[in-house]
């Protein structure tokens, strides 16, 4: 989980990595979930080069344990000084789901205990074959073939990703949605499961962009206040959170920096996700809301807001941003036109 869930790396941990770091002797490090705290399970002295000791890191993935895998290349494209990181994020099919949950909502803060700078990369994989050295190539490549944009393309992107952010009252959208569905992983439905029923106040989804399925990012147990540190301020997001125990929020952040592909098939498959939660989870949504960042929003005029909202149907007109100090209340929807793209 997030922070607050008292998962941290053990001092064991950080003083190895901070070793490794100093001295490039030790090639990967196995990181697994035990009595509630990250620890070091296996290490890989460097014997070759990166390349060459890549393959040596498949042993420690065992069919239902989820693992983090530490893993030092040989060059630095960073501004650390030292080697180049990557995360290894391995979550087998057959592992228990509160045991992927927890991997999966540890990442961040993981990353943050030991240094966001010293890692360059993070890849997520099912399968020892998506974690090999053939799959993160692919997944080098893969993220290199996004050309460059000329400006006129980035504008018609943009413009793109603006029109399909119109209000998600469409009946032809919600058909289409309902026909498609949403590609939840089982870690991200649970962790909806556990926000409706009450154990979590807070579910961050995220988007594997490769298989274009959505998956669990984070979960807090506090609701608003979880916000502003579980949710990743560089990339696009899905954000449900509690204010009560009967008011539900949904927010996608997008923010500007983030890449145009990114802001791209985010939105494609916003609706989607909205229409599978409410319509085939049954999680009432009270309030939608799209926002740059998630420092936008103000708890308390979302309560005041909220206590007018009487009936669903309200409810569904709401997608909106939050209002911009000084500048008046921001639109809060945009009626769907013929033209307006559908997912």
């Amino acid at each position: 989980m997030s922070h607050q869930s008292g998962i941290r790396a053990s001092p064991e941990l950080l003083s190895a990595f901070t070793d490794a770091v100093h001295n490039n002797d030790q090639r990967a490090f196995k990181v697994v979930i035990a009595d509630e705290i990250l620890q070091p399970a296996e290490t890989l002295p460097a014997r070759g080069t990166w390349e060459e000791d890549f393959p040596l890191v498949s042993e420690w993935m065992k069919p239902a344990e989820p693992c983090f895998v530490l893993y030092r290349l040989d060059k630095n494209e960073s501004t650390t000084g030292g080697a180049d990181w990557i995360m290894l994020q391995f979550v087998p099919e057959n592992a228990k789901v509160r045991e992927k949950m927890l991997l999966a909502s540890s990442k961040a803060t993981l990353l943050k205990e030991l240094g966001d700078s010293k890692f360059v990369d993070t890849l997520y994989g099912t399968e020892r074959t998506d974690l090999s050295l053939d799959g993160y190539r692919k997944h080098l490549i893969h993220k290199e073939a996004e050309a460059p944009l000329t400006e006129r393309e980035l504008e018609m992107q943009k413009m793109k990703v603006s029109e399909s952010t119109a209000d998600i009252g469409s009946a032809s959208r919600v058909a289409h949605t309902s026909r498609i569905g949403c590609p939840l992983t089982e870690e991200a439905k649970a962790a909806l499961e556990q926000l409706k029923d009450g154990s979590f106040k807070a579910v961050i989804l995220s988007m594997d962009l490769e298989k274009e399925t959505v998956g669990l990012g984070a979960t807090g147990s506090n609701g608003f206040s979880d916000l502003q540190s579980i949710v990743n301020p560089t990339v696009p997001s899905f954000v449900f959170f509690k204010l009560d125990a009967k008011l539900l929020v949904f927010v996608y952040v997008c923010p500007p920096s983030s890449k145009v592909k990114e802001r791209m098939i985010y939105s494609s498959f916003r609706n989607a996700l909205i229409h599978s939660a409410e319509k085939t989870m049954g999680i009432p949504i009270a309030k939608k809301l799209e926002v740059d960042n998630i420092d936008e929003l103000d708890e308390l005029e979302l309560r005041s807001e909220l206590q007018n909202i009487g009936t669903p149907e309200q409810s569904k007109k709401s997608f909106a941003r939050p209002p911009r100090a000084g500048r008046g209340p921001a639109r809060v929807s945009r009626p769907a036109t013929p033209n307006s793209p559908t997912l």
